[in-house]
């Protein structure tokens, strides 16, 4: 049987009258942020009290289904049970909508109901309002086709989705500590590497160990650069700590990019901006273009193709990459610095900016301003551990090729998290078409006895309906006494 919401819940019932409770008592407040998507229950709730919270916000109480109606919260599953209320009574957000059982749909099948991916798709198809602002109109919702089963089924499915949900959510548990463990990996190896420790076997196979000191020591002295000891950790034979301005080519512009860019221009030239720096290269899918009057007044910030990028603005301060040689005549913003390398393999500073003790630094040296900003001449004094050039090269190639593992284990985690999201939907949908246990009608049929039909159910509880009604109209009022009324109270609420 399938029905619409409106046949078997009130949806957004009416708040308990002034009078329910006395004003101070202590009831449930709920913000849309205490609503866990994931758990489906209210996990911050607050306190207030029944005169403060039953002014202006949506009421509800133990056992309703409290629903978000407006974007991007109902697309993203705001739902939960009410349970556990202070005194049987909960108040919260004006966006929530409160499905309250007529007594023939179990809370708990409701819940799912609304889970469903289909049922977030058709929600969002009948919003109504401005962008931005957009809800779930009661009328929609209301109207609503709903599968309605006999309640021993519901009890079934309901058990039925929850044992499989159970293992579902236990395996996502798993998979969300992995790239935790993942990117604390990725930090062990940038260790490894920049300490001489990934390619000590290298070095003792009889590799090339010419040091790079001389060489250091040489620009050093070019560049007028007179400190040598950074005090940092000991490093094999062969390698030198200096800072990241003596590895630069002196011939080429240090700097960041455009401060203005304008307005985008189709015909323009393409602009590096601090979130194009992805995974160590430029994401070019979403390059903006500025006008070529702006690109000529910053010539010096136009790339070749090769340069190490630098995040030294913004949240993502550190964040690097290496200047394809697509790039080339490409120009970038202010958010971003260019850093022209020379004698040195730009793949190994980028890793070793990568790294916590690298990041670590850059962090700690920017200034606040309107945001975290690192200047150039900051920047240049960063400690960089240097090995011989041909070392430089074999940490590259390990370093990349056990990174290439890591993506590949995270692509793994991210294809597990996704069939995890299907199986849920596959489960609900499966319920939810009566697919997933024995129908009511087949087990009484199989065990030679009757049921109560949905129909019957609800046939059963108008009339109780109607009977109470009835009942209440006709009461005959006592000599000289006003007739009680009805609390609207929550079941275990004693009015004042």
């Amino acid at each position: 049987m399938v029905v619409p919401i409106v046949a078997v819940c009130e949806i957004n019932p009416p708040k308990p009258k002034g009078d329910a409770v006395p004003p101070q008592t202590p009831v449930t407040f709920v913000r849309m942020a205490a609503v866990d998507a994931d758990a489906g229950a209210i996990t911050d709730p607050q306190t207030r009290s029944f005169a403060e919270a039953r002014n202006g916000f949506t009421s509800f109480r133990n056992d309703d289904v409290i629903l978000a109606k407006i974007t991007p919260c109902f697309e993203n599953g705001k739902a939960a049970i009410c349970r556990g209320l202070l005194n049987g009574l909960g108040f919260g957000s004006t966006e929530f909508h409160a499905l309250r059982s007529k007594g023939a749909v179990l809370p708990e099948y409701l819940y799912h109901f609304v889970r469903q991916k289909s049922f977030c798709h058709d929600g969002q198809q009948n919003m109504t309002g401005s962008v931005g602002q957009k809800r779930v109109p009661a009328t929609w919702l209301s109207a609503v086709p709903i599968p309605l089963p006999p309640l021993a089924e519901q009890k079934r499915i309901v058990a039925k989705v929850e044992e499989v949900l159970a293992r579902v959510n236990a395996a996502r548990r798993r998979l969300a500590k992995v790239p935790a463990i993942l990117k604390r990996f990725r930090q062990a190896v940038l260790a490894a590497a920049c300490s001489g420790r990934l390619t000590a076997d290298w070095r003792e196979g009889g590799s090339d160990l010419e040091s790079v000191q001389d060489l250091i020591h040489r620009l050093r002295l070019q560049r007028g650069i007179l400190r040598s000891d950074l005090g940092l950790l000991d490093l094999p034979a062969g390698w030198s700590w200096t800072n990241l301005k003596t590895l630069m080519d002196p011939q080429e512009p240090f700097c960041y990019g455009v401060v203005q860019p304008g307005t985008d221009d189709p015909d323009g030239v393409f602009l590096v901006r601090a979130g194009d720096l992805e995974d160590g290269s430029v994401n070019m899918s979403n390059l903006r273009r500025i006008p070529r009057s702006v690109d000529t007044a910053y010539r010096r910030s136009r790339l070749r193709g090769g340069e190490l990028l630098v995040t030294v603005v913004g949240a993502g301060i550190g964040e690097s990459a290496i200047a394809p040689e697509r790039c080339s005549g490409y120009n970038i913003a202010r958010a971003v610095a260019k850093i022209p390398i020379r004698h040195f393999s730009p793949r190994y500073v980028r890793l070793w900016m990568e790294s916590e003790t690298a990041r670590g630094w850059m962090d700690a040296d920017a200034r606040e301003v309107a945001r975290p900003t690192l200047n150039l001449e900051q920047l240049q004094t960063l400690p960089v551990p240097v090995p011989p050039e041909a070392e430089q090269n074999e940490i590259v190639r390990r370093v990349e090729g056990i990174f290439s593992l890591v993506d590949s284990a995270e692509a793994r985690v991210a294809a597990g998290m996704r069939r995890a999201e299907k199986m849920v939907q596959a489960v609900l949908a499966k319920a939810f078409r009566g697919e997933l246990v024995p129908t009511e009608a087949e087990l009484a049929e199989k065990e030679g006895r009757g049921f109560e039909s949905a129909e019957q159910l609800l046939a059963r509880i108008r009339a109780a309906r109607q009977a109470a009604s009835a009942a209440s109209v006709s009461a005959p009022r006592r000599s000289g006494r006003p007739r009680p009324r009805r609390s609207s109270a929550a079941p275990g609420i004693t009015p004042a």
